[in-house]
């Protein structure tokens, strides 16, 4: 097995664009008269390998010893890092800004106050604009650090210092602010991530506690953008939790209205502007609002044809769970077909490992898809998808309704397919999941039972009763604000309907949307 030092080299080169790759070729040979050339022997070795390898390597790269390849390793990791700095300087402000500070260490060793100070004043207009506060207080550090030398020709060195602190201490206060406000929107953020929307009352306390924390000073207290973003996305993500659709729009809306009255922070920060977007694609379908839906996702495909964007893989992760919502939309609205066409404009992307998403973000896309595929009939699909969910062996407490939802739709497509064998197995092993994850609700109850007792119903009539009575049940409960939000995973009102109308699924999910 190799070490850790090994799988980390294998996994940055793994993930290098070609002109990632191209550069650092380039960089690698710049002005080395060939002495770099045993480091990129080793890069292009394990460039090449599906798997690292280091048997394969020492045996087809003879000018590498095993001797020596920890430290090659080592060097080449290194310099593979600094080919990654160079070749995006000037794609971040956060890297810029610290490329100055790192030129002004040089600088004020040299004691070139003046070329110091010429500096200081450039990333000081750099931090202000972007209200990079936490590298604001390194710069002014710098600034006191240089004033205190005495050598400039205008008098600055020779001035007082005491109003750097006052600089200093503004930004203190700010960046306090800020993270005050991130560290409440994280806590309710880790509570969708783990429990989705909620499914039972008891839980809102605690999260009314978190937004209390928020409302109290008010708006009218924020001090800068980031405070603004923050203050509306916390509304935004707790009235999402708690499936209050039109709270969740006038927050989401006021985020990405934000973000694009500050053109310059779409530009230093891309991946926010990309997830509110998306964000705001799943308030407007839960609230009707299909064209603003449709505009909204046009801001996304402009996003990914626009030639100064870098399509990094951060940035493909965002734009797929933008995808995965105008999917989810489509599942939504009875449109299985559009939902399938999309997902073929990104399906040679697709690749989950890869790309490392996030735990939630994969699952929502592999039930999202599950889901797609059902509507157009194709179980089989829809099965390797859910299998996809069910199979491996997600964390408790990580989108735990999804986990527990794919069981149930699980069932369901075990049983449009006719696997009537398996299906009490299935049952049974659904019910010890949700009853050790606590989730197991009314709805999801009515639906292990209806599958219990009618996989092997022999008749059409005593089979249409079970659907009839199915369906009477669950309307009896739609109407419990909790208990409703199970059919946002699935519509089984829709299914219910087709089985009793003798209509087919995608029909009946089309007239519940043209219902509301």
């Amino acid at each position: 097995m190799p070490g850790i030092a090994s799988d980390h080299l294998f996994q940055l080169i793994r993930s290098l664009s070609g002109a990632e790759k191209r550069y650092f070729r380039s960089f690698a040979l710049k002005g080395s008269d060939n002495e770099n050339s045993v480091y990129l022997q080793l890069f292009d070795a394990i460039e090449q390998q599906k798997a690292y390898n280091e048997k394969a390597i020492l045996r087809r790269r003879k000018k590498i010893r095993p001797a020596q390849l920890s430290n090659l390793k080592k060097y080449l990791y290194d310099l593979l890092l600094q080919s990654l700095r160079n070749y995006h300087a000037g794609r971040s402000v956060d890297i810029r800004l610290r490329a100055i500070l790192d030129s002004l260490e040089v600088l004020y060793d040299k004691r070139l106050s003046e070329q110091c100070f010429r500096l200081l004043e450039k990333a000081k207009r750099l931090a202000h604009k972007y209200e990079k506060n936490s590298l604001m207080i390194d710069i002014l550090f710098w600034e006191e650090k240089v004033a205190g030398m005495g050598l400039s020709s205008d008098n600055r060195a020779t001035n007082s210092t005491l109003p750097i602190y006052d600089t200093m201490d503004i930004a203190i206060d700010r960046m306090k602010s800020t993270t005050r406000y991130a560290r409440i929107f994280r806590s309710v953020l880790e509570t969708f991530r783990k429990e989705g929307i909620l499914r039972e009352g008891k839980k809102d306390p605690a999260l009314k506690k978190m937004i209390q924390k928020v409302t109290l000073k008010g708006e009218e207290s924020l001090l800068s953008f980031h405070d603004r973003f923050y203050y509306y996305s916390i509304h935004s993500i707790y009235h999402l939790v708690r499936a209050s659709w039109p709270a969740h729009y006038k927050f989401q809306k006021k985020v990405v209205e934000l973000i694009e009255s500050h053109p310059e922070q779409i530009e230093d920060s891309l991946l926010t502007y990309l997830s509110s977007l998306n964000s705001h694609l799943i308030c407007c379908e839960f609230t009707g609002r299909h064209d603003e839906l449709m505009e909204t996702f046009a801001k996304v495909r402009a996003i990914t044809t626009m030639k100064k964007v870098s399509l990094t893989e951060n940035v493909v992760v965002r734009i797929l769970a933008c995808y995965n919502s105008m999917m989810h939309f489509y599942t939504q609205s009875g449109e299985f077909e559009k939902g399938v066409s999309l997902f073929s404009e990104i399906e040679d992307n697709f690749e989950p490992e890869k790309l490392k998403l996030n735990t939630s973000l994969e699952m929502s896309t592999y039930y999202t898809l599950a889901y797609t595929f059902f509507g157009v009939k194709d179980y089989r699909t829809s099965l390797h998808w859910l299998n996809k969910i069910i199979n491996t062996p997600y964390p408790e407490g990580i989108r735990d309704d999804i986990q527990g939802f794919a069981r149930i739709f699980n069932l369901i497509v075990h049983y449009e397919l006719g696997n009537k064998d398996v299906l009490e197995y299935i049952v049974r092993s659904t019910y010890r999941f949700l009853y050790k994850r606590k989730r197991l609700y009314r709805i999801e109850s009515l639906v292990l039972n209806f599958i219990r007792k009618n996989s092997w119903v022999n008749t059409d009539a005593e089979l249409l009763a079970s659907f009839k009575d199915l369906k009477g049940e669950l309307l009896k409960i739609s109407n419990n604000p909790y208990e409703k939000k199970a059919l946002s995973y699935f519509n089984l009102l829709a299914w219910l309907e087709g089985k009793t109308e003798g209509k087919d699924f995608a029909t009946a999910m089309k007239e519940t949307m043209h219902d509301k």
